[in-house]
């Protein structure tokens, strides 16, 4: 009698065999498990206990392959990245999921420019958050924050970035009324994003907000 394998089971062979999983950062050839190759993974940092406060956790630093790899995944095209990340980022803060599952209603990934969309045709945030809100058993709500256009961020200072995201979020206030929230984002260099999503949310009527991001510059 010949073997019955699942067409799930079947798919996933081929895949390993004809599209191996390649590293985050570097592309080298990796278990389909890992997401950067031995290699790599020694430049990876874990953001220490004191840089992490109450207000956003980030678990990694932005550095070494885990910034290439974020870089990558906004800038250079490489949608494909989001998820294995994502399922780094869900590791990281849900050992217990159940515990964070009865805090949140829905997770919110933070929203990119218009401009931004358009050229990209997807949101980094929310490949990153849809692993989370899997993990957590929790729907992913993309458009409970809505964005103004802004000027990119990334070589503003702080004071300048703080300014530059006043009044940039407005939040739907039917989905997000009473509503416990954690907020998604990649990357966390002064916090200022983050804070005005956290205040719009709260304007908005949402009554708790949790906030987390891949990695920290610290």
């Amino acid at each position: 009698m010949s073997a019955w394998f699942p067409p799930f089971a079947i798919l996933r062979h081929l895949v390993a065999v004809y599209a191996p999983r390649t590293c985050a950062s570097c592309d080298a050839t990796i278990p389909e498990n890992h997401v950067f190759c031995t290699g790599c993974v020694v430049t990876i940092e874990r953001v220490p206990a004191h840089h992490n406060d109450a207000d956003v956790y980030a678990p990694y630093v932005h550095g070494g392959a885990m910034a290439l790899a974020v870089q990558r995944l906004k800038y250079e095209g490489r949608g494909d990245l989001g998820a294995p990340l994502g399922e780094l980022l869900a590791a990281a803060l849900l050992p217990a999921p159940a515990t964070l599952a009865g805090e949140v209603d829905f997770v919110v990934p933070i929203p990119s420019t218009p401009a931004r969309l358009a050229e990209r045709g997807r949101n980094p945030a929310a490949q990153l958050a849809r692993p989370i809100a899997e993990r957590l058993g929790r729907p992913m709500i993309v458009d409970a924050l809505l964005r103004a256009e802004t000027t990119r961020q990334a070589t503003r200072s702080g004071q300048e970035r703080r300014r530059g995201m006043l009044g940039v979020f407005r939040a739907s206030t039917t989905k997000v009324q009473n509503a416990r929230i954690l907020l998604v984002d990649d990357v966390v260099t002064t916090g200022a994003t983050l804070a005005a999503a956290t205040d719009a949310l709260y304007t908005g009527g949402a009554c708790s907000i949790h906030a987390c991001a891949l990695t920290r510059a610290i």
